[in-house]
């Protein structure tokens, strides 16, 4: 069959014919995406009953492609393509009333002997953080994927292939408005040779006239790293995405030190669970310690549980006396408190202001108001500087992947699902913690553009210390964080406590890849730094500390 169109992405092309596209990178077919989509609803199947004739419109170089069709189970359905000089964006519009289970791009004509998508491609990247090196985040063409939510909540939603004999990299990835991340997940599928892209809406999202899609953007990188970039910069040029804030407080940029490994260390040792040592007592001599090591972080991170109870997220009066004076003593000694927080623990929640599971409170409800209500005079308590509040500084918030994503969960608001609800617990967060001070740091594990403009400084999360790979590991997470992100920090996180060579590497060395985070300063059960050792460690953290002071 002839191009109809072809339009130019820099040295590459999308060639549109009367029933498909293509993407054309160095004069290779690597993708061949008939545009016929499935979209079942309520347990019904759909099927296209015909497919028209591409209709073409051209504007200010931009080019607009549309296809009509009508299926078993929609009025009509309308396949929209847009390409631009840094990507397209495909998507389906349909008319019509149900709840959509799921979107099937690119599976084809109903009667195709093969569905779904042609490809040149040999394989593709994961862009997320595991406990994987570049390499071994590779996959091949022929291996199903389901990106979700783990270390990364959410990860960007973008699958970078590679084509053997080409030099450059073809990216598709999952673009939605505003409102319209009612998914925890991005699908790839392979079969009979030929492949789609799914996501599962799991019947939240209600039809009732007419109904645009989530989509489907394709272009085309020169390394695995530099196309989830353009993923990015495709959400924030095009508006689907804000940029995160410009502004940075000297303080954000560390180093910063957390109490956790010195909490699961002392646990071990005394045989002990280690929660029981994030009490006053315990980050006191902490605090000194740092001191006698003559170290000077810009925060020191209280860790699980200084809360009472999770979901009420007020300091425990037993383990907390007086957690304003310690706070207010941290500051005369120029450092900033932050408080880890377990996201979405119900503990000390009332079961009215809970989403539901099985008719059971199961987790804090983000669409609720009086649990909106609750945290925003929380958190004010937590970090105002007012008479009777606690005067911290901001919050680690952990745990957030920690939801199980189901169509039986209930919430407030309906119609609020998947990503779309992280985003409203991570909002309410953000929002609360700036009111109540503004230069308040939120760091979090979000790794999508959706969440930049409420994200100060992403960490790069857990290693598994027994693996001896910590800086590839690393180094790939942080690439990826950053490509996605380009706006936040990058907490390092290291909380290596498993083996003297590799931590030591990586306190030295955490710089690189951004703001350097110890998380044990007492010994380890399996060794222990010497006064050189700690020497060495000052020194990068003296000679960092004053660059980021000359930057502010």
């Amino acid at each position: 069959m002839s191009t109809i169109k072809e339009f130019s992405i820099g040295p590459n092309k999308v060639c549109v014919f009367g029933d498909h596209f293509d993407m054309v990178q160095e004069d290779l077919t690597v993708f061949s995406f008939p545009v016929q989509c499935r979209i079942p609803a309520n347990g019904n199947s759909d099927k296209d009953i015909f497919l028209s004739e591409p209709v073409f419109s051209e504007n200010d170089g931009e080019l607009h492609v549309e296809w009509i069709a009508a299926s078993e189970l929609w009025h009509k359905k309308t396949y929209i393509l847009d390409i631009y000089n840094d990507g397209f964006y495909f998507r389906i519009s349909v008319e019509g009333n149900g709840n959509p289970d799921s979107i099937q791009f690119f599976m084809g004509a109903p009667d195709s002997e093969y569905p779904g998508a042609k490809y040149e491609a040999a394989g593709y990247a994961l862009p997320e953080a595991a406990n994987f090196d570049r390499e071994r985040m590779t996959r091949f063409i022929n291996s199903d994927c389901n990106i979700g939510m783990g270390f990364m909540t959410p990860p960007p939603f973008i699958y970078p292939f590679w084509t053997v004999g080409l030099k450059g990299w073809t990216g598709i990835g999952l673009i939605a408005r505003e409102g319209q991340y009612n998914f925890n997940r991005f699908l790839y599928k392979n079969h009979n040779n030929r492949c789609h892209f799914e996501i599962a809406l799991d019947g939240k999202t209600e039809v009732n006239g007419k109904w645009e899609s989530q989509g489907i953007w394709g272009s085309f990188g020169t390394s695995d790293t530099d196309t989830v970039k353009k993923y990015a910069d495709f959400n924030y040029d095009h508006g689907f995405c804000n940029k995160g804030p410009e502004k940075k407080e000297r303080w954000w940029k560390g180093p910063l030190y957390c109490g956790w490994g010195d909490q699961v260390e002392t646990g071990a040792k005394m045989k002990i669970n280690e929660l029981n040592f994030a009490h006053q007592e315990f980050y006191s001599k902490l605090s000194d310690r740092l001191d006698e090591l003559d170290l000077h972080p810009t925060a020191m991170i209280i860790d699980d549980k200084w809360q009472g109870k999770y979901g009420e997220l007020l300091p425990d009066p037993k383990k907390w006396p007086d957690m304003r004076a310690f706070v207010d003593a941290q500051h005369a000694k120029g450092r900033k408190v932050m408080l880890w927080v377990k996201v979405w623990n119900a503990e000390g929640l009332d079961a009215d202001e809970c989403i539901t599971l099985e008719q059971q409170p199961y987790a804090a409800d983000p669409t609720n108001p009086k649990y909106q209500k609750r945290l925003r005079e929380t958190v004010h308590k937590l970090l105002s500087a007012d008479e009777g509040c606690f005067n911290c500084d901001g919050f680690k918030l952990d745990f957030v992947n920690c939801i199980f994503m189901t169509k039986e969960l209930r919430t407030y608001e309906k119609k609020v699902y998947g990503i779309e609800l992280v985003k409203r617990m991570m909002k309410l967060f953000y929002d609360a913690a700036k009111a109540a001070k503004p230069d308040a740091l939120i760091n979090n594990s979000c790794s999508h553009p959706y969440f930049a403009e409420i994200t100060d400084q992403v960490r790069i999360h857990d290693y598994r210390d027994s693996m001896r790979s910590m800086m590839p590991v690393m180094k790939y997470r942080c690439e990826m964080f950053h490509a996605a992100m380009p706006d936040a920090l990058i907490d390092t996180d290291s909380s290596n406590r498993s083996n003297y060579r590799e931590a030591k590497e990586y306190y030295l060395r955490a710089v690189e890849l951004g703001v350097p985070d110890i998380y044990m300063i007492g010994d380890s059960r399996e060794f222990k730094f010497t006064d050189e050792d700690w020497a060495e460690i000052r020194k990068v953290w003296n000679k960092y500390s004053e660059q980021k002071d000359k930057e502010n």
